[in-house]
């Protein structure tokens, strides 16, 4: 459980590959945790995906227990295997022996899985194997068709596939559910007294070309809602800056937010990340403070606009937390 002297000194990395993925963000929720003198002994993730956020919690021993939720079917199955102990030795067998080759992506592309070793392994295979990580139906291969600079099977490390499959499954018993399904469904089920919330849902802008399961405008309006009237469990919600979301939640005084940078990686292999803002809101009063002399992260979302042009050529992406 979360001290005073916890830190998360080094990120594990997810099984997958996410645009934006948020697993720096664990040692912002560790700094949330001590400046609102919360101990949390669940954390609770209704929008999962790669859910690095909680592993890294899981592991640094900031919480005791994590409870995944995620409406993508793929996603959901892959972390069940994971955490099943017969399902993670097979899921293993597959990482080592499955072929990297074109003719193996598209089989796995175009079929449909009859168990939820097969969804998982797919899930996993597809993530690995395609451009940027993504599971959209329209995304390609690494390297594209031609494989002339870049293989299918540069970013499917066997061996550390294999390893972080073999550790994350140790964790098990301290995994109390794992989901599939809308996300006020799952809150319903999985909270407690003593939880913490934290909410990824779907971008705002551009949701379509990165996700198989998008909000449209009622269901971002209607997250908004929900959150608006949850007064008794602290959350955090991350989403990307869009001026929508900023009026949506910062139209009262019961939300506190900033922005953070993050890095995004939607591009071919060997180009640039790019640095994004991304808004982190929440219900607590107290969210940690940066030097935005040197930083985007942590500005004010209400200052920012005023001061965002002496930042403008700043390309920092990390949180020095």
């Amino acid at each position: 459980m979360a001290s005073e002297s916890l830190k998360i000194r080094s990120l594990s990395g997810s099984l997958l590959r996410y645009p934006g993925g948020k697993g720096r963000h664990a040692k912002i929720l560790v700094s949330i945790f001590k400046l609102n003198k919360l101990q949390p002994k669940t954390f609770i993730e209704p929008f999962c995906g790669g859910a690095s956020i909680s592993l890294n919690l899981l592991e640094a021993d900031a919480v005791e227990t994590i409870s995944l939720n995620d409406l993508d079917p793929m996603i959901a199955s892959l972390w069940k295997a994971v955490f099943s102990t017969s399902d993670s030795k097979w899921l293993c067998e597959q990482v080592m022996t499955a072929p990297l080759t074109l003719e193996y992506w598209d089989y796995q592309k175009s079929k449909t899985p009859q168990t939820l070793r097969e969804q998982a392994f797919q899930c996993l295979y597809l993530n690995r194997t395609s451009f940027s990580g993504l599971l959209h139906k329209h995304a390609g291969p690494i390297g594209g068709r031609k494989q002339d600079r870049w293989t299918i099977g540069c970013r499917f490390n066997r061996e550390k596939l294999a390893a972080r499959i073999e550790k994350l499954s140790s964790y098990a018993d301290r995994v109390n559910f794992i989901e599939n399904k809308p996300w006020r469904n799952f809150i319903c089920q999985s909270i407690t007294s003593s939880c913490f919330l934290y909410f990824d849902p779907p971008y705002y802008n551009k949701a379509d070309r990165l996700y198989r399961y998008v909000f449209d405008e009622n269901e971002h309006a209607a997250l908004y809602e929900y959150l608006h009237n949850f007064c008794d469990i602290p959350w955090v919600l991350s989403y990307d800056d869009s001026k929508i979301i900023r009026d949506m939640y910062l139209s009262g005084k019961q939300v506190n937010g900033c922005i953070i940078d993050s890095t995004y990686s939607t591009h071919p292999i060997g180009g640039n990340s790019f640095i994004g803002r991304e808004l982190l809101l929440t219900n607590l009063k107290t969210l940690p403070k940066f030097d935005t002399n040197y930083y985007h992260s942590g500005i004010s979302i209400r200052d920012f606009d005023a001061k965002s042009s002496k930042f403008m050529n700043q390309t920092n992406n990390f949180i020095p937390v």
